[in-house]
């Protein structure tokens, strides 16, 4: 699943484009049935709209348009979702959803398991789907006092579970979580209540590190899933530490990354970097 890092580098590559103006859009029929249901109708508002701005809050993408404040795009790319660029007139890819018409360029929106979500929010509706997510994870908001907070009210919680937790701190999928929790020295398993505030401390500077390791190697291509905006793959595999290692990158001494299950995700450590 495409993650903070990817989105981010999608996103930096966009605007690259912007302003542009949306001089025809093409939906698929299958559009309706991607997260959210929001009927094929309402992207023919955005027709004639000039893309002005794009604002990253965790694994979403907020489009906004000049001369408007009704009408603000969201997407997310679930697990399988990309955004590609192409020539005005490339033929559409299979599983392509949304599909917008620039200058001399085309925008598309591909998500052939339709886990991502895409649609078009009121401000109020914009508003309202922040207040449900949790800060940022690069957000000066997400510090060392919110993190105190935050796992004084989830004392039982397992670390790795928190982060997870879009509703708590929002852009940490599976791979990141993985790579933070070993750059911190700190078991997935711990409860949060055991974490002492040095250890909260690790963990905020882990968490900022692996992010922005992972955005200046533009994302991670896992299972050939993830491409950027031009069909490329992300580097960071060659720099994770234990996600989908057989040995452990950090401690340097071969030894062997465990994988556990939580919540029906897997889990990736080292025994004897984490604590």
């Amino acid at each position: 699943m495409p993650e903070l890092p990817e989105v981010e580098t999608i996103k930096k590559q966009i605007e690259t484009y912007l302003p542009f103006k949306v001089s025809a859009i093409t939906t698929s029929s299958f559009i309706e049935s991607i997260r959210g249901g929001r009927p094929k109708s309402q992207f023919a508002s955005l027709k004639n709209l000039v893309v002005s701005k794009l604002i990253r809050h965790g694994k979403y993408l907020f489009w906004f348009f000049e001369n408007t404040t009704g009408a603000i795009m969201v997407s997310h790319l679930g697990m399988s979702g990309k955004w590609l660029i192409d020539t005005s007139d490339a033929p559409l890819l299979k599983h392509t959803h949304l599909r917008f018409y620039g200058k001399n360029f085309t925008l598309s929106y591909i998500d052939p398991r339709r886990f991502g979500e895409i649609g078009v929010l009121s401000s109020s509706a914009y508003t309202a789907k922040l207040k449900k997510l949790g800060p940022d994870a690069l957000s000066p908001h997400l510090n060392l006092a919110y993190l105190q907070e935050l796992f004084s009210r989830y004392p039982s919680r397992s670390l790795k579970k928190i982060l997870l937790d879009q509703t708590a701190l929002c852009g940490i999928g599976n791979y990141l979580a993985s790579e933070i929790m070993v750059r911190a020295h700190l078991l997935p398993t711990r409860e949060l209540a055991s974490l002492t505030p040095p250890d909260i401390k690790n963990l905020l500077r882990a968490i900022k590190t692996s992010i922005n390791l992972s955005i200046k190697a533009q994302g991670l291509t896992f299972d050939g899933a993830y491409r950027d905006l031009h069909g490329k793959a992300g580097n960071t595999s060659s720099s994770l530490l234990v996600f989908q290692q057989a040995s452990c990158g950090q401690c340097k001494k071969g030894q062997k990354v465990v994988r556990i299950v939580q919540d029906g995700r897997s889990t990736f450590y080292c025994k004897q970097c984490q604590h």
